[in-house]
């Protein structure tokens, strides 16, 4: 996760970040598996999210999100031979100026296991951040 702040020039920016992903496929591994070991591999969901934060005014937690590439995310499977799946992304967002919006962003990638073993985020997220000027 990452907490940005976007310089008042900017309308939108664009992102692109990656997770590294593993499957618990043996027992006897020292990470945190709990016991969820599938030999074949792990199915996840990941999307790229950009959260917008409220003015401290407003009372509202987030103004804007952005999901990449939509609400339900992209499904990955990761197969038993696979250590530090990199999983990438790459997307654009506005930056709303609309009142109630403070300019401070949240972005993340966001992981969730969808079947098979338990899932070890080896590299945490990277994200990179360009802004677009306002024209």
């Amino acid at each position: 996760m990452v907490e940005w702040t976007a310089p008042d020039t900017t309308s939108s920016l664009i992102l692109s970040g990656d997770v590294g992903l593993t499957a618990c496929v043996a027992d006897g591994s020292k990470d945190p598996c709990d016991g969820r070991v599938d030999s074949s591999g792990a199915k996840v969901t990941t999307r790229l999210v950009i959260l917008q934060r409220g003015t401290p005014a407003s009372g509202i937690e987030y103004c804007n999100v952005t999901y990449h590439p939509g609400r339900e995310g992209r499904t990955t499977f990761i197969d038993r031979h696979e250590r530090h799946k990199m999983v990438f992304w790459s997307a654009s967002a506005p930056v709303s100026i609309a009142s109630g919006c403070s300019r401070k962003f949240k972005i993340k990638i966001y992981v969730k296991p969808v079947s098979g073993s338990a899932v070890v985020v080896r590299q945490k997220s990277t994200i990179v951040t360009a802004v677009i000027p306002r024209s």
